[in-house]
C-alpha cells in the first residue's frame, strides 16, 4: 500500500522519517548544549591542577637541596609554565607566571653541623 502517484510529493512514511530526523536532531543539540560547557570547565580545572602540581614539584625539589643562604633566586621552565623559585634564609617561595604561589617557611630548625 506504499505506492506513489506521479503528483504526490510526500507520503505518510516520508512524514514520519522527517519527524524522526527532527526529534533526533533536537536530542543531539540538547546533549551538545550541556556537554560542551562541562567539557570546557573540566579542561580548565585540569589545567589549574596541573599548574599546582608543577608548583608543588618545584617546591619539593628545591626544598631537598635547600641551604640556608641569604638569598637565592632561579627560574625554571616546565610545560610552558615559568616558575620563579626564591630561597631566603627561612623560606622557599615558588611563583608561577599565572599568579599561583606556594611558600614553605621554616619556623624552627635544629641543624646538625
Amino acid at each position: 500500500m506504499n505506492y506513489r502517484k506521479k503528483n504526490d510529493f510526500l507520503t505518510i512514511q516520508d512524514g514520519f522519517i522527517l519527524l524522526e530526523s527532527l526529534v533526533s536532531l533536537s536530542l543531539l543539540t540538547f546533549i551538545l548544549m550541556f556537554s560542551i560547557p562541562l567539557t570546557v570547565n573540566l579542561i580548565s580545572y585540569l589545567e589549574m591542577q596541573r599548574i599546582e602540581v608543577e608548583i608543588d614539584r618545584a617546591l619539593y625539589d628545591s626544598s631537598r637541596v635547600w641551604q640556608r643562604r641569604n638569598s637565592f633566586s632561579e627560574s625554571h621552565e616546565s610545560y610552558n609554565q615559568s616558575l620563579d623559585i626564591i630561597e631566603t634564609e627561612n623560606a622557599i617561595t615558588v611563583e608561577g607566571n599565572q599568579g599561583a604561589e606556594k611558600r614553605l617557611e621554616v619556623i624552627s630548625v635544629s641543624w646538625n653541623e
